[in-house]
């Protein structure tokens, strides 16, 4: 009996530091779990502040690609209003070439438009109110060009110092 108790008495000693060494173990492994459910919790909250982030770029991105498309139409329409003028500017010259070779008209691209400067002995007589052909079929070429713009057009014009004749005397 003495010999079975000691057996016993061993296997409990056994058994207890066996019990303490498996309480320890299972102490270590709660930490651990703790410590991860921390680092669980914090990686939740990254991904939580990240999703908010992503969903604000993905936000920003479509208002920039809306404003990038209406920035590219807005340039595509000022490219080929720029087109037009440029096109209008060319074939204003190419009409009026001999006047523009004589002096009698200029004509400038501006950036809003285009000018176009008529001498006024091309149009009429001194002391006259009545147009005269060559400036008639000048009018007629400018004109013509003009037309086909979208832009509105304004003229100006001067008198000379001279009274007028006939019916405007």
């Amino acid at each position: 009996l003495d010999r079975r108790s000691d057996e016993l008495a061993g296997k409990l000693d056994n058994a207890q530091t066996s019990n303490a060494s498996l309480q320890q173990e299972l102490q270590n492994v709660l930490d651990e779990l703790e410590d991860e459910r921390l680092a669980r919790d914090a990686l939740q909250g990254r991904v939580s502040k990240l999703s908010a982030t992503e969903r604000r770029l993905t936000e920003v991105l479509t208002y920039t690609e809306v404003e990038l498309e209406r920035s590219q139409e807005e340039l595509d329409r000022k490219r080929k209003e720029v087109e037009l003028l440029t096109s209008t500017y060319t074939n204003l010259v190419s009409d009026l070439e001999a006047e523009l070779a004589s002096g009698q008209i200029q004509i400038e691209q501006l950036r809003e438009g285009l000018r176009v400067n008529v001498s006024d002995d091309v149009l009429f007589a001194s002391g006259s109110a009545t147009l005269d052909s060559v400036g008639r079929q000048v009018l007629i070429k400018v004109a013509d060009q003009l037309a086909k713009l979208e832009h509105t057009s304004e003229v100006q014009g001067h008198t000379d110092n001279l009274p007028s004749r006939g019916s405007l005397a």
